[in-house]
Formats: C-alpha cells, sequence, structure tokens
C-alpha cells in the first residue's frame, strides 16, 4: 500500500500541472493557435524507458508556436534465452522548455516490464530536444527506479538518444 501512495504522489505534480489554472480565460484555453497547435509524431529509442530499445508515438503540445509538452507511450521486445523474453510498455510525460527548437526536457512515467513476473518501474528523463518541423532528436539521462511488483527498490542509472519523425499535425 506505501508504495501505491508513493506512486501516485510521485504522479500528482505532474497531473495537476497539466490543468489549465483558474486565472486562464476559458475563450484562451479553447482557441487554437494558427500554427500546429498539436502534433504526433513516432519516436524510436535506445536505452531509455524500454531499458535497451523502444519504439512508440508521443502527442506534442505547442502554445504560441512553443513546444509546451509531450505525452509518449511505447512498447519493447527483447528475447533473451538466459532470463526469458521480456516485453514492456511505458508512458511518460514531459515538460519542455525553450525556444527555436532547442528544448530543456524534464519528465517523469511508468514502465511495466513483463518477464517471468510483472516489474514496475519508475523513469525520470532529464535532457535535451531538438524539436522541428521533420525532425526529432532527444538525449538524455534517464535513471530507473524499481519501486515494487516483483521487484526490490533500487536504482539504476540509464541513458537514452531517441529519433523521430512528426506523422500528422492537427
Amino acid at each position: 500500500m506505501k508504495k501505491i501512495i508513493f506512486i501516485f504522489l510521485l504522479f500528482l505534480p505532474l497531473i495537476s500541472y497539466s490543468q489549465p489554472s483558474s486565472t486562464e480565460n476559458l475563450k484562451d484555453s479553447l482557441s487554437l493557435p494558427s500554427s500546429n497547435p498539436h502534433q504526433i509524431n513516432f519516436i524510436g529509442e535506445l536505452g531509455g524507458n524500454g531499458i535497451l530499445y523502444s519504439v512508440g508515438l508521443e502527442y506534442a503540445k505547442f502554445k504560441s508556436s512553443v513546444l509546451h509538452y509531450t505525452l509518449r507511450y511505447g512498447l519493447s521486445y527483447t528475447p533473451s534465452k538466459m532470463q526469458g523474453d521480456f516485453f514492456s510498455t511505458f508512458a511518460e510525460y514531459n515538460s519542455e522548455f525553450g525556444k527555436n527548437n532547442h528544448y530543456f526536457e524534464l519528465g517523469a512515467g511508468p514502465t511495466l516490464l513483463f518477464s517471468n513476473n510483472l516489474i514496475l518501474i519508475v523513469t525520470g528523463r532529464i535532457g535535451y530536444r531538438y524539436n522541428s518541423k521533420h525532425f526529432i532528436f532527444r538525449a538524455g539521462f534517464t535513471p530507473l527506479f524499481f519501486v515494487g511488483l516483483g521487484s526490490s527498490a533500487s536504482i539504476l542509472p540509464s541513458a537514452g538518444i531517441s529519433v523521430g519523425i512528426p506523422l500528422s499535425r492537427l
């Protein structure tokens, strides 16, 4: 029970940050900027959330033509004869700070690792992001926090490098 409460408290700031503030004008929050307010991206990553590699989709939200935040979902499959096959799925929320296609990225999210048993991993992200109209590059420090569900509590330092392309602009 303590681990579930810990995970909830870990993600509470992310949930509250993504909500519009009460002082925002409702008309402003519903109106869309003229230049691509949303974007769907295909991202491939070595390391990071998928441990060895992952592929996934990302929803990017722009605010005043500047990248504001991203939500990313992905999958990874790693065959292993020694320990059995590994399959993982993850979700990640990132806030981006910057302009002119160069961003500082800060985020976190859960990863579920399926092998002989289910393992819950909470991943963080501190990194750099280049985001243009035709190409995405990301590099960052992505520590893995093994918090329970079949694992003992531990931290594994990790890094990830991602490349991607925009699929559609909404």
